[in-house]
């Protein structure tokens, strides 16, 4: 990270992902995949993205089991936000939280 204020680099990192969340959520849907997980390595926290990645996901069962391993006390990854492929991308918003994620899948089982 440059000596730019924080705020300004957070803001531009937001803009970025938001950009990148679009492209890869594209991606995602041309190869077949029902989800999109973005995560953020904590380790890369001061790169440009802010160390946001994405994880395209083929099952249900594939976002809980990185819902489990991202646990909120994971010193390394945490997952910012689950988005479904099959519904459009910007009524999703932030995407579905690891809490909100974890009950939905509860309430299936």
């Amino acid at each position: 990270m440059s000596d730019e204020p924080v705020e300004d680099f957070i803001q531009r990192a937001v803009r970025l992902n938001q950009e990148r969340r679009g492209v890869r959520f594209a991606e995602a849907e041309r190869a077949g995949a029902a989800y999109l997980v973005e995560c953020r390595d904590l380790w890369d926290a001061h790169e440009a993205d802010g160390g946001v990645y994405f994880v395209p996901c083929d099952t249900a069962a594939a976002v809980t089991a990185l819902a489990l391993e991202f646990t909120d006390d994971n010193p390394n990854d945490r997952l910012l936000g689950v988005y479904v492929i099959a519904k459009p991308l910007p009524p999703q918003g932030p995407g579905l939280t690891r809490a909100q994620w974890l009950a939905s899948q509860a309430k299936v089982q």
